[in-house]
């Protein structure tokens, strides 16, 4: 998207994007304080075609870790994504991203796939999908 010089004022219309964040106790105490990386949605709002949503990397609800309670994604967050990739089923392209891209985009991504029957293309490949976000859209779509 930054190579593109896509933002906010100018997001391509034939495109929809889903951009998964962690929620504000990981992002602080372990992204920020422990990584010193910031972990920010590339579009600063949502819109038709892009969905911002926020959820942990884990693969259960919920996990007590040393930087805090970590929230998985919930049923909601799985109805928000699939009721959005519906809506926007006529697009030429989804991207999904997450903090390294290899778990939670990755997860959306294997099961819009199955939805859509369409092809995926993947940085990291898909070796590292988190199947608990996987399941829950595959149950919904």
């Amino acid at each position: 998207m930054e190579k593109e010089g896509w933002n906010d004022n100018n997001i391509p219309t034939d495109k929809a994007f889903i951009s998964i964040c962690c929620l504000p106790n990981i992002k602080k105490n372990y992204l920020e304080n422990y990584k010193h990386i910031i972990d920010e949605h590339w579009f600063k709002e949502n819109h038709p075609n892009v969905l911002n949503i926020d959820f942990d990397d884990i693969t259960e609800d919920k996990r007590e870790t040393r930087y805090g309670m970590s929230y998985g994604m919930t049923d909601k967050d799985a109805d928000m994504i699939v009721e959005f990739a519906k809506k926007n089923a006529d697009k030429k392209d989804f991207y999904i991203h997450c903090m390294a891209g290899k778990s939670r985009s990755i997860g959306v991504g294997c099961a819009l796939r199955e939805f859509f029957n369409c092809k995926m293309s993947c940085f990291f490949g898909i070796n590292g999908r988190n199947d608990f976000v996987y399941n829950k859209l595959k149950e919904r779509l």
